[in-house]
């Protein structure tokens, strides 16, 4: 890669309904901003339309940033891989019990439901081998009982990927590295996360959870990544491959394949840092920034200039023990679905995304969105979205929105 002066920076955010791309010329200083629909059944492709739309030379660019909520949306949709987790004889229940530190506000709901994780107790293994709390082997690993724990999950639960979580893996990490050996030697095909390279601290429950949401969005985000890099070198694109991690900065494609936990606010952190930027232009330090996208509302807080930085946070109740900007998500966004829950209306956590898409996207979309009321409010332009290159259907949203909840709202207090 050469590093010459001329060369441009290409940096595309995708998310679950848009790609935004920019183009930066280091020469001339020019930016130029695109935007173009994602691609669900195929994301890549929504990186090389918007990459097209910008004008974007892959021969002469020598850097390429990538913003992504692949991974979050995953979460939120729960689409992710089939995942299953092998620990210690003994602590199976860790990830079910979880902490019982409530909000304020579940705290003395009588009607409280504990929110559904994303690995079932069935799909959690045991296995013998135990250190202490000093990193010293009590008991060895039981290889074979890794093995079979490993076929059972693969051969009865159909698992796709694995979270491989020891007590105090912290102070020695040599048995959950050699369970993963063992399982990527036997079962190829299937991923694996081992918490001691995610995470190095105590607290089993958060490193535990921290693992299973890093394995229950690997398979999907390394196989977009390896096709998007194949794809972007199959048009001439020789320089770097930088993904944003959720806690600032970036990281190389290959490290975030390894570790894709810290891309799950990886599209919002790129967000905070573009506030941040306007915020030092207007002079305000102190900002509260709220960013919606297609799937996800992200918001958080600017102290001093800077995002805040925590290092255990949460998504959708699901701990992460990992550097993240202080961000709450909920799923709702702007192609987040309204529906009835019997007389109550709801919205997300599922989405139309982008194909379909919201039904004034005249795509076959039949459920209404958010982005559907706010056109029937006239908060949008149907004539002007999209930069004008695409057309919104206002009658249709208005259809839409009057059959799928007024008409049965309508009905429900009549009764």
């Amino acid at each position: 890669m050469t590093n010459s002066p001329t060369s441009d920076w290409l940096a595309v955010d995708i998310g679950g309904t848009f790609v935004d791309a920019i183009t930066f010329d280091r020469e001339s200083g020019n930016i130029n901003i695109e935007k173009a629909a994602t691609t669900p059944t195929d994301p890549t492709q929504g990186v090389l339309n918007s990459s097209e739309r910008v004008d974007a030379s892959l021969e002469n660019t020598t850097a390429f940033v990538h913003g992504t909520t692949l991974g979050l949306n995953a979460v939120l949709e729960r689409k992710g891989a089939r995942t299953g987790i092998i620990t210690n004889t003994g602590f199976r229940d860790v990830y079910e019990i979880g902490r019982t530190n409530l909000e304020r506000s579940a705290m003395y709901d009588i009607n409280y439901e504990k929110p559904e994780s994303l690995v079932p107790r069935r799909r959690c293994k045991e296995v013998p081998g135990r250190l202490n709390a000093d990193g010293d082997v009590i008991d060895e690993l039981d290889e074979s009982a890794v093995i079979q724990a490993a076929d059972e999950l693969v051969t009865d639960h159909g698992i796709e990927a694995i979270a491989v979580c020891f007590l105090h893996s912290y102070q020695n990490d040599d048995h959950e590295v050699r369970a993963a050996e063992l399982i990527r030697e036997t079962f190829p095909a299937v991923s694996v996360s081992v918490s001691s390279d995610i995470t190095g601290e105590y607290r089993e429950y958060e490193r535990t959870s921290t693992a299973v949401l890093d394995a229950y969005i690997k398979p999907i985000f390394g196989s977009y990544v390896e096709k998007l890099a194949g794809a972007l070198g199959e048009r001439g694109f020789d320089g770097s491959f930088f993904v944003t991690r959720s806690g600032g900065g970036t990281f190389t494609a290959d490290s975030a394949t390894t570790a894709p936990v810290h891309t799950i606010l990886s599209g919002p952190a790129g967000g905070l840092i573009g506030a941040s930027n306007v915020g030092e232009v207007l002079g305000r330090e102190d900002l509260i920034t709220v960013d919606m996208g297609g799937t996800s509302l992200d918001a958080c807080v600017i102290e001093g200039g800077s995002p805040v930085v925590e290092y255990t946070a949460s998504l959708e109740h699901q701990p992460m023990m990992i550097p993240v900007y202080d961000i709450r998500t909920i799923g709702a966004g702007g192609g987040s679905i309204a529906w009835l829950d019997g007389s109550l209306l709801k919205v997300g956590p599922q989405s139309a995304g982008a194909d379909p898409g919201p039904i004034c996207y005249g795509k076959g979309g039949e459920q209404p969105t958010v982005t559907d009321a706010a056109l029937a409010l006239h908060y949008i332009d149907p004539n002007a979205f999209l930069g004008g290159d695409m057309e919104l259907d206002y009658d249709g949203a208005i259809d839409g929105l009057q059959r799928e909840l007024a008409d049965p709202l309508d009905s429900v207090s009549m009764l």
